[in-house]
């Protein structure tokens, strides 16, 4: 049996290999500490890997990256023509469940992969097991060793052992990992802009550099946005774009349930065109460029920014931090 801890120096992912120095033994000979890198990460989190591996790992932590996209997050999006987005994740199965799944079918014996998630991070890991099976690269067990913890454990537990978070949480990150997230919320990203304000030139020049390489770039009538539309209000948007309707989820179809007296049965419910894309399964809408985004946040206080529920991983895999 091999023991495969995946880390992504979040303080989760940091807790749980001092899980498995407690319970499985050294890193590098009774458990194998692996990063799946998307090559688009903050560089402190770069930085914080080196120290883990100096200091929990020695020396034994395993980093792949996609085969397909060896360059990364910024490549993948050239050849998909676009970015990822809340709907179309296909960033987490092309440069995280691939290489994982790649990393386990060369591994020839029973595989457990150790996943530091806790279920109070999100409704849907409250809904995760401790010990599950997966069918996918042969077969393996996924272990949950934490999902009953807090953060506040998490912390505790770093400072008992006598090593450093990652220096981004006292910067004022919420979570680490893609620098940044598709799904970062406006607050946390105005949060990060203070931190860093290179930030706001790094997304710039990213939509600037896919959108000149993507293939159909003569013949296409939109632009690839990091933002989807409605990140912010319509009227701070500088674009108009078709996009796919997310009341009906690109299907044009809607479900309807038929209104009926108490004592009548209930009819079935029918099916029937979206009123927002009007059937067709995508309208016309404002879209945001990063320029646009970063405006309306620089614009605001804090305060006039929305309250978003964090938004987690919704796969068995749950590979982002």
């Amino acid at each position: 049996m091999k023991h495969i801890v995946k880390q992504s120096s979040g303080k989760d992912s940091e807790t749980l290999a001092i899980w498995a120095e407690e319970n499985l033994g050294v890193a590098g000979v009774d458990w194998i500490p692996a990063f799946w890198d998307t090559k688009w990460e903050h560089p402190i989190t770069y930085a914080h890997l080196n120290y883990l591996d100096e200091t929990l790992f020695h020396g034994t932590l395993v980093r792949r990256a996609s085969k397909t996209y060896p360059g990364g997050f910024v490549e993948m999006c050239v050849d998909r023509k676009g970015f990822p987005s809340v709907k179309r994740r296909f960033c987490t199965q092309e440069l995280k469940v691939i290489v994982q799944h790649e990393f386990i079918q060369e591994l020839d014996d029973e595989i457990t992969l150790y996943q530091g998630i806790r279920a109070d991070e999100s409704d849907a890991r409250a809904l995760m097991r401790e010990r599950q099976w997966v069918d996918d690269a042969g077969g393996y067990w996924i272990e949950r060793p934490l999902l009953r913890w807090t953060a506040e454990q998490c912390f505790a537990k770093m400072a008992q052992r006598g090593v450093k978070p990652n220096p981004l949480y006292l910067l004022g990150q919420s979570r680490v990992g893609c620098w940044p997230c598709i799904m970062t919320g406006l607050r946390e990203l105005k949060a990060m802009l203070r931190v860093e304000p290179t930030l706001k030139f790094r997304l710039i020049e990213l939509e600037t550099y896919v959108n000149e390489r993507v293939s159909n770039r003569d013949t296409r009538k939109w632009k690839a946005t990091f933002w989807a539309a409605g990140t912010i209000p319509d009227r701070f948007c500088s674009l108009q774009a078709m996009v796919e309707c997310r009341g009906c989820d690109g299907t044009g179809k809607v479900t309807r349930q038929v209104d009926a007296p108490l004592l009548v049965q209930i009819a079935e419910p029918s099916i029937v065109d979206c009123k927002r894309c009007l059937g067709m399964g995508e309208y016309m809408a404002f879209v945001p460029t990063a320029d646009d985004v970063f405006k309306y946040i620089e614009s605001r206080d804090e305060g006039q920014l929305p309250i978003e529920k964090p938004k987690a991983c919704m796969s068995v895999y749950n590979l982002c931090e």
